[in-house]
């Protein structure tokens, strides 16, 4: 990712420093520089290789959760979407102490990260909980009833899912706010990953207006935070 980095430098020093595509590489290096220093910080939790993928969530993003965890002191964590996240997070929370409730739309993609999590041998930190879609891509969200489970207080709520790219689906992680906002702790942090595209904008326009929680947007690790009353800014 370092080398990536010098690319784009170098790229930089060729272009005029006003135009539109030189902004752009400059946001674009800020975004990778960050993230190569958020790996190089996670690389301190001990577990095995994890696949970065395109739709997994910026190292920095990630990197920013531990983050809280560590000092705020979350234990009762709820992730709407699984993934590579989700194993930094166990890692974390086998240091720490605590919980992660896991909510997973596919169920094969839930298998891999069970998977990972037992090579790890942090499977007892998460509990993966298959909640299917359910309603019409414009209004649905993940079966409620498969929700029960988890716990009347929640001090950590990371939404990155359902899967929102397919048509129709663009708002469909709004439900997540309304349906834990009473299960919040005072203390309790909220992140929205993704907040670069419209529909997560949208999102969090809504939060803001109908809960009245302050986000703070941080566009090169992609993602809003709610600090809600917990005592360390990550």
């Amino acid at each position: 990712m370092r080398s990536r980095v010098r690319s784009y430098l170098r790229l930089l020093r060729k272009m005029p420093s006003n135009s539109q595509d030189a902004l752009a590489l400059q946001a674009l290096a800020a975004s990778n520089s960050q993230d190569a220093v958020a790996l190089q910080a996670l690389s301190a939790l001990p577990g095995g290789y994890l696949p970065w993928t395109g739709p997994a969530m910026h190292p920095a993003a990630v990197a920013t959760i531990v983050n809280s965890v560590v000092l705020n002191h979350h234990r009762a964590i709820v992730e709407c979407g699984s993934g590579v996240s989700t194993v930094v997070l166990a890692r974390a929370v086998r240091q720490e102490g605590g919980h992660i409730y896991t909510i997973e739309e596919d169920a094969e993609w839930g298998a891999h990260v069970s998977a990972w999590l037992d090579r790890d041998g942090t499977a007892d930190a998460v509990t993966i909980i298959h909640a299917p879609f359910e309603g019409r891509a414009g209004d649905g969200w993940y079966r409620r009833a498969a929700l029960v489970d988890i716990p009347a207080e929640i001090d950590l709520l990371v939404v990155d899912g359902p899967a929102a790219l397919a048509p129709g689906r663009a708002l469909v992680r709004y439900p997540a706010l309304p349906y834990f906002n009473e299960k919040l702790t005072p203390g309790a942090t909220v992140v929205l990953d993704d907040i670069s595209r419209p529909g997560e904008q949208q999102i969090l326009a809504r939060w803001r207006s109908e809960f009245g929680r302050e986000f703070e947007v941080r566009p090169l690790s992609d993602i809003a935070i709610s600090r809600g009353g917990a005592p360390y800014d990550v």
